[in-house]
């Protein structure tokens, strides 16, 4: 009896807990902060008034959030089911529509998946609020699959694609995943916290984990795959990884074979568009792949012309190839980009850059391939090169007022070739910047390693500096050097002055243990090779076996300085009283004078037109110098404003012996240029615009959106400027 009436109890327990749960999870399945998988309508702030950004849709609930989603998937009467539902100015797929979150959600992402957000044009303003544990992945989220191109695409992210998301947070706990789902076919992913595509993203931050394993070509990044226009104010902090083969799912789709496909992958946006500033990544990315084409970069994967400021990468940066790597192309900030951009057909445009930097760790595993290039901030421009002759003073382009931080290290197993570079691996322009990182190669038999303390392979440096250690060890054919790996370019302001460096700076400490001790008879230089890799020509044979008869034992492994064009020095300290050149000569002391500070001050005044920011000690960075905040006199954040002010008007007599129209020709452009007597000058060709001054010898022309340009007087209406292969003749 007893034992029966026990086991009553249980019974009766049971169903009064079941009850319980049954009761509570009705009362807590309704519209709330915490998403309980239903939707529920939402309605506008003033549903008398029409949409407006002061008059937005309201999303104040997680159900009202899936809602949205819905609506943007439907294909709607959006006008009539606008007014059927109270929604007053609802227009198709939301374009130009304003809709507002105004509380934090919790997508209950351990119990529910969130569909993607199919494509829309709405302005989504999220309030400064946050989204959290929100879970997307290939399960709840269908591909978009085309029979007739073989195009099999899916889009992972909370937008698949907006108009303007700003003020917005995916929160702690929320996870981005393509698992892989779909069997039939091999899908292109594309995956980001935030958005596949968006307009403009502002004030926007994650923290989600973006995850995609499996077969396929991928576009992923920790914020947002594309950004059409202006991407500011915003970071990643989540971890981002990639993981399987990278193949062409068009052509294993369509003809059924396995061919490398492209893989880009980034901390922040894959690919921005056009401008982007105050903007950082600081969340891990990782890929283990093989494929074609493999570009990552801690801020993004490819960057084409954008106007940069304000952005860096403090995440670690991890690559393990699997397999084959045709190209590897890897940044810091950038797999392939600049910091400051060219501009073409005229003189560059003024972007003040602010700080960029790079401090994360990169390290790259190898296995075989074509050319894996490595940079601290930037892997490689373009596939172009630089051609080996003058560019123009506005094609000053490259890495600007930038420094790295963050260790390098790249090997391979296998026959490839390295350029690894503590700013840039390959193919950049390195000025006003510095790198303290440490730059580590391993080659393979058959393969080539150039290592630099701030470029790997084909770039110019001027007015910077390395203090960071460079190593270059393996079979492979090894160059390394304090600045660069390999002088393959060489530029100047005029045909007759090429250089590879100018004013270039790195720490030599050959004492027993100091920093680049490794490398010996150094005597300023840039560029070192192995001996047992030198080519020899007569003269160095000869030289052999005069070593041979003298019964002289030469190390194989023994780095030897080469050729290089430009002036290169070396110091053992920020302090030292005198830099050491590689041609040092006592005759030429008077020039050599002067701290790293003052030597690197020096130029940096005298270029402060082109934006090189002045030098400082400011107790960090080991006591070496870092990168102001200021210009010659002027703070930077002043700058934009100091260069906007016009130059002062010129008195009658000035007007009247200038005032007039003039034949133009420049380096870029040949042109009328009218200089009015009001002080003001405008060019013909582009409508170009800005101010003159005339102090009787120099003619200074200020545009409005490009450098200032200098011109001296020659003869009665004609000035010349060499720098700039400009003249300037009057008309009669």
């Amino acid at each position: 009896m007893n034992n029966y009436r026990s086991l009553y109890s249980v019974k009766f327990l049971l169903v009064i807990v079941s009850l319980l749960i049954f009761f509570s999870t009705n009362i807590l399945s309704a519209d709330g902060k915490k998403w309980d998988g239903r939707k529920y309508p939402f309605k506008l702030l003033n549903p008398a008034k029409p949409n407006s950004e002061t008059n937005p849709f309201i999303i104040d609930t997680a159900g009202k959030l899936a809602y949205f989603g819905e609506l943007a998937k439907a294909n709607l009467d959006m006008v009539a089911y606008g007014k059927k539902n109270g929604l007053t100015g609802l227009n198709y797929a939301f374009v130009k529509n304003y809709i507002k979150l105004t509380a934090d959600l919790d997508m209950n992402g351990s119990r529910f998946e969130f569909p993607s957000i199919k494509s829309n044009g709405s302005f989504f303003d999220g309030g400064g609020h946050v989204i959290s544990n929100l879970n997307i992945s290939d399960r709840t989220t269908p591909p978009n699959i085309s029979s007739d191109t073989g195009d099999a695409e899916i889009e992972l992210a909370l937008f698949q694609s907006a108009g303007t998301i700003k003020n917005l947070t995916i929160g702690k706990g929320s996870k981005i995943t393509y698992h892989g789902v779909e069997k039939k076919l091999t899908l292109k992913v594309y995956a980001a916290a935030l958005a596949v595509e968006a307009d403009e993203i502002d004030n926007c931050h994650s923290e989600a984990v973006v995850t995609v394993k499996g077969k396929g070509d991928s576009y992923m990044a920790g914020l947002v795959v594309r950004c059409r226009f202006a991407l500011t104010n915003s970071s990643n902090r989540g971890s981002v990884l990639f993981e399987g083969d990278v193949i062409d799912s068009r052509m294993k789709n369509l003809r059924g074979k396995i061919s490398p496909g492209n893989l880009q992958v980034s901390g922040l946006c894959t690919q921005p568009s056009k401008n982007i500033s105050r903007c950082y990544n600081s969340g891990s990315v990782t890929v283990k792949a093989s494929g074609d084409e493999i570009c990552v970069g801690g801020i993004s994967a490819i960057l084409v012309n954008n106007e940069c400021s304000d952005v860096y990468n403090t995440g670690a940066i991890t690559v393990s190839a699997t397999g084959n790597v045709r190209f590897l192309k890897v940044g810091g900030l950038f797999g392939v980009g600049l910091s400051s951009p060219p501009f073409t057909g005229s003189n560059q445009k003024w972007v003040e850059t602010g700080k960029i930097f790079n401090s994360g760790n990169i390290t790259v595993n190898a296995k075989t391939g074509e050319k894996i290039i490595v940079g601290g901030l930037g892997g490689s421009y373009t596939n172009a090169r630089f051609a080996t002759n003058t560019f123009a003073f506005g094609g000053i382009y490259g890495f600007i007022n930038t420094y790295n931080t963050g260790n390098i290290s790249v090997s391979a197993t296998g026959k490839v070739d390295i350029y690894a570079g503590g700013i840039a691996g390959n193919n950049a322009m390195i000025i006003n910047s510095y790198n303290s990182g440490s730059v580590s190669g391993n080659s393979s038999k058959g393969g080539i390693l150039y290592a630099g303390g701030l470029g790997g392979n084909d770039v110019y440096i001027q007015n910077s500096y390395n203090i960071g250690s460079v190593t270059a060890k393996g079979t492979g054919t090894n160059q390394a050097g304090g600045l660069m790996g390999n002088a393959g370019v060489r530029w100047g302001e005029t045909d007759k002055t090429l250089y590879a460096v100018l004013n270039g700076f790195w720490l030599k400490q050959n004492k027993p243990n100091g920093i680049n001790s490794g490398i010996k008879y150094a005597k300023g230089s840039y560029y070192y090779i192995r001996k047992s890799d030198k080519k020899k020509n007569a003269l160095d044979n000869a030289l052999d076996l005069m070593s041979a008869l003298d019964k002289k034992k030469t190390d194989p492994k023994e780095m030897e300085e080469d050729s290089f064009y430009g002036t290169v020095y070396s110091f053992d300290s920020p302090s030292a009283k005198v830099m050491i050149r590689t041609d040092d000569d006592p005759k030429k002391r008077n020039d050599l004078e002067g701290t790293l500070l003052a030597n690197l001050n020096k130029m940096a005044e005298d270029k402060s037109a082109r934006h090189y920011r002045k030098w400082e000690i400011n107790g960090t960075n080991g006591g070496y110098p870092v990168i102001s905040k200021e210009y010659f006199g002027i703070p930077v954040d002043k700058a934009a404003e100091e260069r906007s002010k016009p130059l002062p008007k010129p008195d009658a007599a000035t007007a009247k012996k200038i005032a007039g129209v003039y034949y133009g020709e420049h380096r870029h452009w040949t042109s009328q240029v009218g200089l009015y007597a009001d002080g003001t000058v405008k060019l013909a060709k582009t409508g170009e615009t800005g101010t003159w001054s005339f102090d009787g010898k120099n003619l200074v022309i200020k545009w409005k959106n490009y450098d200032p340009e200098t011109l001296v007087e020659i003869g009665p209406g004609i000035f010349t400027c060499r720098s700039y292969k400009f003249l300037l003749r009057k008309y009669k």
